[in-house]
C-alpha cells in the first residue's frame, strides 16, 4: 500500500512548516514590539484588560494544525485499493498469406490456398476482440486488408484471395516481414504477424528482417504449408522449416505445420486467444489505490474558517 503517492513533498513538509511557523511568530513579536512602543508594560493589562494567553495559544494551535493537515492533503494520502477495468484494448494481428503459383497444389484439400482461406474463415471468432489485417505476398507485397475491427470487411477481403500471374514468382519472405513492421503503427504494443507460406527466402533477408521486427515487439507466428524439402513438381516446392522456426524463434512466436486440415492454424489463433483473454483478465482486475486527500483537504479548510472568528480575549463580563 502506498501511503503518499508524493512522498517526496511530504519530506520537505517540515521545512514547510516551519518557514510559515518562523513567519508566524516573527510578525507576532512585531506587533508585540509595536504595541509596546505605544504603550508601557505595566498599563498593557489596564490598556487591553481581555487579554488571554490560553486563547492565543488556541488560536495558535488552530493555524498550526491547519498548516500541517493542508501539508498532508497536497502529498497525496491513499490507502486501501479500488477495482478498476481500464478502457479495452485489442491485440493487432496481421496475417501475411503467401499466394505464390505453388500455394495452388492441391496436396492439402482442395488446394493449399484454399484450406488456409477455409481454415481462417472458422477460426477468426477466437479473436473477435482483435484487429485483423491482411497481406497477400510472393516476391512483391500488397496490404490486401488494413487492421479493422470490422471481421465481416476482413472476410470478404479474405475470401477474394487468389494467386495471379502477374503478382510475381517465387517467394520473399524477408520482403513480407520488413512490409508488415512497416504497415503496424509505431504507438501499437501487442503486434502479431501470422506468416503463411509454402516457400522461402528468395533474397537472404528474413531473419534479419525478423530480427529488426522483434525489437519493436513483433512477435511473429509461422505455419509452413507442405512438405519440407519438394519434390520435383513445379507446384510442391518445399517450405524451409528451419528458417520458419527461427524466424518464430527469435521473434517470441511458434512455427506449426498446417496439417491437413488446418491444424496448424486452429493451434495458433488458440494461443493467440489465450494471450487476449489474459490480457483482458488483467485489464479488468486492475487494483488502484484511493486517494483520501479529500478529507485532510476539507478539514484544513475548516480550521482556516473558524481561526479567525475564534477571540483571543477573556469574555467580558
Amino acid at each position: 500500500m502506498n501511503l503518499f503517492a508524493n512522498p517526496t513533498f511530504l519530506f520537505t513538509s517540515p521545512f514547510i512548516l516551519g518557514a510559515l511557523l518562523l513567519v508566524y511568530f516573527v510578525s507576532r513579536k512585531v506587533v508585540r514590539s509595536r504595541t509596546k512602543q505605544l504603550v508601557a508594560s505595566k498599563l498593557l493589562t489596564s490598556v487591553v484588560p481581555y487579554y488571554s494567553l490560553k486563547r492565543e495559544i488556541i488560536k495558535i494551535a488552530l493555524f498550526v494544525v491547519g498548516i500541517v493537515t493542508l501539508l498532508i492533503s497536497w502529498s497525496g494520502p491513499q490507502w486501501g485499493y479500488s477495482q478498476q477495468e481500464k478502457t479495452q484494448t485489442s491485440l493487432d494481428i496481421l496475417i501475411a498469406i503467401d499466394v505464390s503459383r505453388s500455394m495452388l497444389a492441391e496436396d492439402v484439400k482442395p488446394s493449399r490456398l484454399r484450406r488456409v482461406i477455409n481454415t481462417l474463415n472458422d477460426q477468426i471468432i477466437k479473436v473477435d476482440r482483435d484487429r485483423l489485417g491482411i497481406i497477400k505476398f510472393s516476391n512483391n507485397v500488397k496490404v490486401l486488408c488494413p487492421l479493422t475491427l470490422n471481421h465481416l470487411s476482413f472476410k470478404e477481403h479474405l475470401n477474394l484471395l487468389s494467386v495471379k500471374r502477374n503478382f510475381g514468382t517465387g517467394t520473399d519472405i524477408g520482403k513480407a516481414i520488413q512490409y508488415a513492421e512497416e504497415t503496424f503503427e509505431k504507438d501499437d504494443k501487442d503486434q502479431f504477424l501470422i506468416l503463411i507460406t509454402d516457400g522461402g527466402d528468395l533474397e537472404g533477408k528474413a531473419r534479419m528482417n525478423a530480427k529488426k521486427a522483434a525489437k519493436k515487439g513483433i512477435k511473429i507466428f509461422t505455419i509452413g504449408v507442405g512438405s519440407e524439402g519438394g519434390t520435383l513438381d513445379e507446384l510442391n516446392v518445399g517450405i524451409d522449416e528451419k528458417l520458419l522456426k527461427n524466424i518464430s524463434e527469435s521473434t517470441g512466436g511458434q512455427f506449426a505445420r498446417l496439417g491437413p486440415n488446418g491444424e496448424g492454424i486452429e493451434h495458433i489463433f488458440t494461443e493467440l486467444q489465450s494471450i487476449g483473454q489474459k490480457k483482458l483478465h488483467e485489464q479488468r482486475t486492475t487494483s488502484l489505490p484511493i486517494n483520501r486527500y479529500q478529507f485532510f483537504a476539507a478539514f484544513s479548510l475548516f480550521l482556516f474558517l473558524i481561526e479567525p472568528l475564534t477571540p483571543s480575549g477573556k469574555k467580558r463580563c
